[in-house]
Order: C-alpha cells, then sequence, then structure tokens
C-alpha cells in the first residue's frame, strides 16, 4: 500500500491542509490519526471540521470519548481512544453504530484500538511537537482515500 510524506509542516500548513481534506470528504468516510501529545492530531481535526463547513469552537477531546459536531452536508464524530484500555471499551459506547452514519469519523490515538478500525481508512501518521515541524505520513486504505489524497495532498 502506498505512503504519502509530507516533510517539514509548519501549524499553518497543518491547518492550511485540514481545510482542503474537509472539503472532499464523504458520508461514512474514516480517519485515524496516529502521533504523540502536542503533535497536532487536534490542529488537524479541527482544520478538517473547517473544511466540512463546521463552525464554532472544537475543543481537545480528551476527556470526551466521543464529541458529534453537525456540519452544513455532513456531521462529524471526533473520537479520542487516548483513555481506553481496550476495545471493548470502544465497542461498549456505540462505536459501529458512528461507523455506519452518513457522517465522517476521525479518531485521535487509533494505534490503541486498532482491532476495531474499519478496513478502509485513512492512516495519519504526524510526528512532531510543539513549535517543531511536523512530518505528516499518509496511508490509504480504500481507492476513495486515494482519491481523497489525489485531490489534497498528491
Amino acid at each position: 500500500m502506498p505512503e504519502y510524506t509530507l516533510p517539514c509542516m509548519l501549524e499553518r500548513d497543518t491547518v492550511s491542509l485540514g481545510k482542503k481534506i474537509g472539503t472532499v470528504l464523504f458520508p461514512g468516510a474514516f480517519i485515524a490519526l496516529y502521533g504523540g501529545l502536542g503533535s497536532g492530531k487536534t490542529t488537524l481535526t479541527r482544520a478538517i471540521a473547517e473544511g466540512m463547513g463546521i463552525q464554532g469552537m472544537m475543543p481537545s477531546p480528551t476527556y470526551n470519548l466521543v464529541t458529534e459536531y453537525g456540519g452544513k452536508d455532513l456531521a462529524l464524530y471526533h473520537f479520542d481512544a487516548y483513555r481506553l484500555e481496550n476495545v471493548s471499551e470502544l465497542l461498549d459506547i456505540g462505536f459501529l453504530d458512528y461507523c455506519y452514519k452518513n457522517g465522517v469519523v476521525i479518531m485521535e490515538w487509533a494505534d490503541k484500538v486498532l482491532d476495531a478500525l474499519p478496513k478502509e481508512r485513512l492512516d495519519i501518521h504526524i510526528t512532531g511537537c510543539g513549535n517543531q515541524y511536523r512530518t505528516m505520513v499518509f496511508i490509504p486504505h480504500g481507492t476513495a482515500y486515494t482519491e481523497v489524497l489525489k485531490e489534497t495532498v498528491i
């Protein structure tokens, strides 16, 4: 499976890219985010939401397992798996129901629940934190996600 790498990104680049991604997402899209604390996962999610037409404050989801946002065309379901101990906890809150809704799911700390992730998805690995440059590696799982990258990254 191909990987696409964008090295040396500043926060403003992350925001610009996220907005672009948000404009091309589709019902049922799933984005899995990977990266350490302060790597920009929530910043990227906020920018994607803005690209989807979602307005207003979007706090870091660390204390909520899922937060729902209504967009002009699609809803966004923002998951944070940081505090989960296992996949069962995720499934107990109705995770699969969210995956079958006509919205977009973005999951931070996806590495904690790999077994629950859908086969078709877009993985985004972010390295770097704080004011450092960031590198993003995009791994599309499925042709729809390759198309998303063709329209935004490649």
